[in-house]
């Protein structure tokens, strides 16, 4: 069964017009085109999605961290400064040691309101917590001694009391940032994994379509040459005085119908010649 509705489906493909077989090849030639266009575009608005992606979470998370971190170590060089400093310059620096940590708390703020996974918002509270902490305790401990310029009791407390602190603030700045560099390299992974795979769709489709559009081309001008050759070879027997040879083309587009008329005409022929024959014959023998 199969095999003959192949079979059907090739007769009636062969019956086809000469101009529907040629238009035929040329629109899946176009299709291919046209396929390979839509996968294309498709392809540019998930590299365009993922690149926004990227944008939105990955960089925005990177420059925010990037203040925090800016924050951070503004207070961390003003607890310093007030130390060696007096009168304006050391209220100066007090006051930029708050400017550090409200910069810090702007960028936090501005970074929770990202849309974080679970691992990243787990990391800001920690960081938050261990940079209030570092804040709070600097505060309440250091001044009595950086007011003073008491360099040795400046030195024991913020020893004691507020370098634990710097070292956790620290260590939990670099977990986030670490998080955010982990997540914009599988970004950056995403994005390359969607180009390639893209990348070999298109391929596919293009050598394929391409394929099958020389096939059938090939095919249609094999089955037009095979045509002609017979419809060729029947003239040049008619020429030679054969008017026994038929091209025996059975189908129906242009080809196989000027065969069967010359077919037609070749039987009429040789015909005509055996009753002119038999009647001259006949004349011969009266």
């Amino acid at each position: 069964m199969d095999t003959a509705a192949a079979r059907g489906l090739t007769s009636r493909f062969s019956d086809l017009r000469l101009a529907v077989k040629i238009l035929f090849a040329v629109g899946l030639a176009a299709l291919v085109a046209v396929i390979v266009g839509v996968v294309g575009l498709r392809a540019l608005g998930g590299s365009t999605h993922v690149a926004n992606d990227i944008n939105d979470q990955n960089v925005a998370g990177l420059q925010a961290a990037a203040s925090m971190e800016a924050g951070i170590a503004a207070m961390r060089i003003q607890a310093r400064e007030a130390l060696i400093r007096q009168d304006a310059e050391y209220d100066a620096a007090n006051q930029a040691f708050d400017d550090g940590y409200q910069a810090f708390e702007t960028a936090a703020a501005d970074y929770s309101g990202l849309d974080l996974s679970a691992d990243k918002r787990a990391a800001l509270q920690t960081l938050e917590e261990a940079t209030k902490s570092y804040h709070d305790t600097a505060v309440d401990v250091l001044p009595q001694f950086s007011s003073k310029n008491d360099i040795a009791g400046w030195t024991n407390a913020f020893d004691s009391q507020v370098a634990p602190l710097s070292e956790d603030m620290k260590a939990a700045m670099a977990d986030l940032t670490g998080i955010e560099k982990t997540s914009a390299a599988a970004a950056a992974a995403d994005v390359q994994s969607t180009y390639a795979s893209s990348r070999n769709l298109v391929i596919g489709v293009l050598v394929l379509g391409t394929a099958l559009a020389l096939l059938l081309g090939w095919l249609i001008a094999r089955a037009l040459a095979r045509s002609v050759g017979k419809v060729k070879d029947v003239a040049d027997a008619m020429a030679a005085g054969d008017l026994s040879k038929t091209a025996g083309v059975t189908t129906r587009d242009e080809v196989g119908t000027m065969a069967t008329s010359l077919d037609a005409a070749n039987t009429s022929l040789r015909q005509l010649m055996t009753s002119v024959t038999a009647s001259a014959d006949g004349v011969a023998s009266a």
